[in-house]
């Protein structure tokens, strides 16, 4: 197994978070981002093609890194990185916004796009504003506009029936989804009551928007089984779970970084499907440094976590068995070694219980000091040797 093990090894890739950023956690980030207001934009890389650095010098606190990898994650971070030759879109962006100061950051209502807006100074003098827009859904985008959000450059060209964003043309925002921010109650009671969807877990996933993970933590704040037919619950418990909604997106406004086994989120969770809390930090940004989800997960990772398992297992068996082995030769070896005494000690109980009774052994023994215990029920007597 061990050598199995050293073969397969060398194939593990370090994916520490798997697909995009949520709508919640997106909140999350955005929220812990606001100190960025007045920071002044001094650098800016893309290493890679769907990976943006923007150094920022923040009011207050200096030199900031904001992270952007569209579809996938949003961070503040120190990650080291090689800047290497600067690329077409990371020159044009340098050329409109260094120096460009930023001037607000907010999610766009609840959906998974944020906008980042700048002012800048051109050579005349003028202030002029810029929007950037970074999408996180589907593959993600990153798009940069003047400020009447014409497309001015983009990182992927995308024309749909639905909905174009190219060069030249006025940037065209998604359409709006429900905002679960905004939810007032008597539409939350009114969206779980009259859904179709087969469970209350699934209508506050998709239809409140804030995705599987949140909706069930709400469900077992409150003590709602999440696979419950929505149309079944009380007054009582939708307020409940309106009450802890609310709770929820409190917490998000201040959030915190939690590192569970399975997930990394904003705000503590009492979900035992989570794992155990690992680590408990100051912000959310803090628990992202460090993740890479450009990198491809192995498809022998499981297999190669499978067979730790078993490794793992099969060891601790022979360890009992070895642990096991070696108590019952020492006992066995001392009882060799007092056969005599060992055997003495056995005729004379034998004798005792036959002339009066195994009741009255234990009595008759009481003075010995190596008598230990006498069980009477399960006739043993346990003796130091």
């Amino acid at each position: 197994w061990a050598r199995f093990l050293k073969l397969v090894v060398c194939v593990i890739f370090d994916l520490v978070m798997k697909g995009a950023v949520s709508s919640v956690d997106l909140h999350a980030l955005v929220n812990e981002m606001q100190f960025l207001i007045g920071g002044k934009v001094q650098k800016i890389y893309q290493p890679q093609r769907e990976l943006f650095y923007f150094e920022l010098h923040a009011p207050g606190k200096g030199k900031q890194v904001l992270r952007v990898i569209p579809g996938k994650l949003l961070n503040l971070g120190s990650e080291k990185f090689s800047a290497g030759k600067p690329s077409g879109m990371a020159m044009f962006l340098r050329k409109y916004l260094s120096n460009a100061r930023l001037i607000s950051i907010k999610q766009h209502g609840s959906e998974r796009i944020v906008v980042i807006d700048f002012e800048g100074k051109i050579a005349s003098g003028e202030i002029v504003a810029y929007h950037l827009i970074v999408e996180f859904f589907s593959k993600g985008n990153l798009v940069f506009c003047d400020k009447d959000w014409k497309v001015m450059t983009l990182l992927d060209r995308q024309v749909r029936e639905s909905r174009s964003v190219t060069h030249k043309v006025e940037y065209k925002f998604p359409p709006a989804q429900l905002n679960w921010k905004e939810l007032e109650e008597e539409k939350f009671v009114e969206i779980i009551s009259k859904t179709e969807k087969r469970n209350l877990a699934t209508c506050i996933a998709t239809e409140i928007g804030i995705g599987g993970l949140y909706a069930e933590e709400i469900c077992n704040r409150v003590g709602v089984d999440p696979k419950i037919i929505s149309a079944s619950l009380s007054d009582v418990a939708l307020k409940k779970l309106y009450k802890e909604f609310k709770e929820l997106l409190s917490e998000l406004e201040k959030p915190r970084g939690y590192v569970y086994t399975k997930e990394r989120v904003p705000v503590k969770l009492s979900l035992s499907k989570v794992g155990d809390l690992a680590e408990q930090k100051d912000s959310f940004h803090e628990t992202l440094v460090g993740i890479n989800p450009l990198v491809k997960e192995s498809p022998y990772e499981k297999k190669i976590a499978n067979v730790k398992r078993i490794i793992e297992r099969q060891e601790k068996i022979v360890a009992d068995v070895e642990g096991g082995i070696e108590k019952a030769s020492q006992a066995g070896e001392k009882i060799y070694s007092e056969y005599v005494k060992v055997q003495a000690l056995i005729d004379q109980c034998n004798g005792i219980a036959a002339q009066n009774g195994w009741a009255s052994l234990k009595k008759e023994l009481k003075g010995l000091d190596k008598i230990k215990q006498v069980d009477l029920k399960k006739k043993i007597l346990t003796v130091e040797l």
